[in-house]
Parts: structure tokens; sequence; C-alpha cells
């Protein structure tokens, strides 16, 4: 789950440019390599023995924002409503 929905709420919290379509990407791949990551064996020496989450979140966290940067950003009403919500 933290593969998942981590690296989405976090960025959806602190990166105004954060959008939908990379939310949507990192959901999927997180859940796909914690999965597979989980069936996986160990790799010689068991050197690939970690939880699955962690390289889960890390592709996750990438595939986020290399999909967010590659679509178009957020409308300006979405920013001015992200920027009224963290306003300090």
């Amino acid at each position: 789950m933290g593969a998942a929905f981590g690296p989405v709420t976090i960025l959806a919290l602190f990166w105004r440019r954060f959008n939908f379509q990379g939310a949507l990407a990192s959901i999927i791949v997180g859940t796909v390599v914690a999965s597979v990551w989980a069936f996986s064996d160990g790799g010689p020496s068991g050197m690939w023995d970690m939880q699955p989450a962690t390289p889960g979140f890390i592709l996750a966290s990438v595939t986020a924002v290399v999909v967010t940067l590659a679509t178009p950003p957020p409308s300006r009403e979405v920013v001015d409503l992200f920027d009224r919500v963290n306003a300090r």
C-alpha cells in the first residue's frame, strides 16, 4: 500500500504541479513493482532481498514526476485552490 499511495500522498500535498495522470501512473507502477518484487526470489546471494515497498516507492515516485512533467499542468483554478488551501 505504501508503494502505491505513498508517493501520491506526498506529492499531492507539496507539489502544486502534480496532476491526475502522474498520480494514476504512480499508483499503477507502485502496485505492480511491489507485487512482482514480493514474488521474485532474492537473486544471486540474496542481493535483491528487501521489502517490496522500497523499490515500489522509488519507481512510483520517479514515474509520478516524469508523467506529471510530460503532461499538461493543472488548470489555473486548481493551482489557485492549492494555494488557498496551503496558504500560511
